[in-house]
């Protein structure tokens, strides 16, 4: 067998072994998954997927720093990775590592442009790191591609300021009620209960 013959049956292999530990890994045998990934990268220490599949191992047992640690090192060894990403910024999402999430958010929206509920999360994270203008932006790509109500809400609440004046006052309450009109329009049937309250409501006025 030739050299690149032997390479090729040796990843081959490898790329088995990944899979054979993740199928352990969702079957709950944490310590057999835990080895079988150990084996991978015992042999080939720059297998990106190896070094992820024990970050996911590491946030489903509760060690929250050492999944950080282990995404980390997955996502620098294949930063074009998507889904490595999504998972790194995740784990610093749950550090309030905000700032850092937020870089991990934007270059798997970056990866992976369609997926509105990305949009949304990068929002919600440039929101809690308090870049108003970044969170709006993203909250607006996610609408784009997926409308919904929620997610107009999302904006609404993020560019709500504390008005200063009477007419901002009933501005501001006139556009959160029409966003708060889509969302009941969205969630309640024309013959539910809470339209028929509503209507009754209505009457007794």
């Amino acid at each position: 067998m030739g050299e690149k013959k032997r390479r090729l049956a040796a990843s081959a292999s490898i790329t088995a072994q990944i899979s054979a530990a993740r199928r352990l890994h969702e079957a709950g045998q944490l310590k057999e998954a835990q080895a079988a990934y150990s084996r991978v990268l015992a042999v080939d220490p720059t297998r990106a997927k190896g070094w992820f599949g024990m970050g996911l191992l590491a946030r489903d047992s509760g060690a929250r720093d050492a999944a950080v640690k282990l995404f980390a090192k997955a996502v620098a060894l294949a930063p074009a990775d998507a889904e490595m990403r999504m998972n790194y910024a995740w784990s610093l999402q749950d550090r309030e590592d905000f700032d850092a999430a937020c870089i991990q958010w934007r270059a798997a929206c970056g990866l992976r442009p369609h997926e509105a509920a990305w949009w949304e999360s990068l929002g919600v994270v440039e929101q809690a790191a308090g870049n108003t203008a970044n969170a709006v932006a993203a909250y607006r790509r996610a609408i784009a591609i997926e409308p919904t109500a929620a997610r107009r809400m999302k904006i609404a609440t993020a560019i709500s300021p504390i008005p200063a004046s009477r007419e901002a006052i009933a501005a501001e309450r006139a556009r959160m009620a029409a966003v708060l009109d889509e969302v009941l329009a969205e969630h309640v049937r024309p013959d539910s209960g809470a339209s028929q309250l509503v209507a009754a409501d209505g009457a007794i006025r």
